[in-house]
Protein backbone atom coordinates (compact mmCIF):
# COMPACT_ATOMS: atom_id res chain seq x y z
CA UNK A 1 0.00 0.00 0.00
CA UNK A 2 3.05 2.25 0.40
CA UNK A 3 2.95 3.18 -3.71
CA UNK A 4 0.78 6.62 -3.35
CA UNK A 5 -0.69 6.27 -6.93
CA UNK A 6 -1.77 2.18 -6.37
CA UNK A 7 -5.26 1.39 -6.27
CA UNK A 8 -5.17 0.54 -2.88
CA UNK A 9 -2.77 4.01 -2.06
CA UNK A 10 -5.02 5.96 -4.35
CA UNK A 11 -8.26 4.54 -2.03
CA UNK A 12 -6.41 5.25 1.83
CA UNK A 13 -4.03 8.20 0.20
CA UNK A 14 -3.09 9.64 4.05
CA UNK A 15 -1.78 5.97 4.68
CA UNK A 16 -0.13 5.23 1.39
CA UNK A 17 2.02 8.63 1.60
CA UNK A 18 2.53 8.06 5.41
CA UNK A 19 3.66 4.25 4.53
CA UNK A 20 5.83 5.89 1.52
CA UNK A 21 7.39 8.57 3.35
CA UNK A 22 8.57 6.24 6.34
CA UNK A 23 9.61 3.21 4.33
CA UNK A 24 9.73 3.90 0.91
CA UNK A 25 8.38 2.17 -1.98
CA UNK A 26 9.07 -1.97 -1.94
CA UNK A 27 11.19 -1.27 1.20
CA UNK A 28 10.68 -2.89 4.61
CA UNK A 29 7.09 -3.59 3.92
CA UNK A 30 7.85 -6.23 0.96
CA UNK A 31 10.71 -7.67 2.59
CA UNK A 32 10.12 -12.03 3.72
CA UNK A 33 11.07 -10.61 7.37
CA UNK A 34 8.11 -8.70 7.37
CA UNK A 35 5.78 -11.24 6.11
CA UNK A 36 7.08 -13.32 9.38
CA UNK A 37 6.11 -10.35 11.35
CA UNK A 38 2.71 -10.39 10.31
CA UNK A 39 2.21 -14.46 10.71
CA UNK A 40 3.47 -13.95 14.21
CA UNK A 41 1.02 -10.99 14.86
CA UNK A 42 -2.09 -12.56 12.86
CA UNK A 43 -1.91 -16.43 13.28
CA UNK A 44 -4.28 -16.92 15.62
CA UNK A 45 -7.12 -15.23 13.57
CA UNK A 46 -9.01 -17.13 11.39
CA UNK A 47 -8.33 -15.15 8.15
CA UNK A 48 -4.58 -15.29 8.91
CA UNK A 49 -3.28 -18.10 6.36
CA UNK A 50 -5.02 -16.61 4.17
CA UNK A 51 -4.17 -12.89 4.15
CA UNK A 52 -0.76 -13.92 4.50
CA UNK A 53 -1.01 -16.47 1.57
CA UNK A 54 -1.69 -13.14 -0.49
CA UNK A 55 0.73 -11.29 0.96
CA UNK A 56 3.40 -13.78 0.00
CA UNK A 57 2.24 -13.94 -3.46
CA UNK A 58 2.33 -10.41 -3.82
CA UNK A 59 6.01 -10.80 -2.99
CA UNK A 60 6.72 -13.38 -5.14
CA UNK A 61 4.94 -11.71 -7.55
CA UNK A 62 7.10 -8.02 -6.92
CA UNK A 63 10.60 -10.22 -6.75
CA UNK A 64 9.93 -11.41 -10.49
CA UNK A 65 9.77 -7.57 -11.70
CA UNK A 66 12.65 -5.46 -12.57
CA UNK A 67 12.12 -3.43 -9.31
CA UNK A 68 12.52 -6.36 -6.88
CA UNK A 69 12.54 -6.89 -3.22
CA UNK A 70 14.60 -6.19 0.05
CA UNK A 71 14.96 -10.14 0.22
CA UNK A 72 18.00 -9.97 3.11
CA UNK A 73 16.51 -6.55 5.11
CA UNK A 74 17.05 -5.57 7.58
CA UNK A 75 20.76 -6.72 6.69
CA UNK A 76 20.60 -4.83 3.56
CA UNK A 77 18.63 -2.84 1.74
CA UNK A 78 19.19 -3.79 -1.44
CA UNK A 79 16.57 -5.35 -4.13
CA UNK A 80 16.87 -8.52 -5.81
CA UNK A 81 15.23 -9.08 -9.09
CA UNK A 82 14.45 -12.51 -10.90
CA UNK A 83 13.91 -10.48 -13.94
CA UNK A 84 14.25 -7.69 -16.32
CA UNK A 85 10.13 -7.24 -16.92
CA UNK A 86 8.56 -4.24 -15.27
CA UNK A 87 5.04 -4.49 -13.42
CA UNK A 88 2.56 -4.12 -15.49
CA UNK A 89 3.91 -6.60 -18.45
CA UNK A 90 2.77 -9.12 -19.86
CA UNK A 91 5.26 -11.47 -18.06
CA UNK A 92 3.81 -10.09 -14.84
CA UNK A 93 -0.12 -11.15 -15.71
CA UNK A 94 2.04 -14.49 -16.77
CA UNK A 95 3.56 -15.03 -12.95
CA UNK A 96 0.31 -13.68 -11.36
CA UNK A 97 -1.79 -16.24 -13.36
CA UNK A 98 0.39 -18.97 -12.45
CA UNK A 99 0.26 -17.80 -8.46
CA UNK A 100 -3.64 -17.88 -8.58
CA UNK A 101 -3.21 -21.77 -10.19
CA UNK A 102 -0.91 -22.50 -7.98
CA UNK A 103 -2.43 -21.12 -4.87
CA UNK A 104 -6.10 -22.77 -6.61
CA UNK A 105 -4.75 -26.19 -6.67
CA UNK A 106 -2.95 -26.32 -3.34
CA UNK A 107 -5.93 -25.08 -1.49
CA UNK A 108 -8.74 -27.34 -3.34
Amino acid sequence: MENVHSIIGRRFPITARILNFLFGHRGALHAPVFLLVLWCLLYRFRFSWLFCSGYAGHLIQDLFTAGGIPVFFPFSSKKVSLSPFRTGGIFDYVITFLLISLMYQTAG
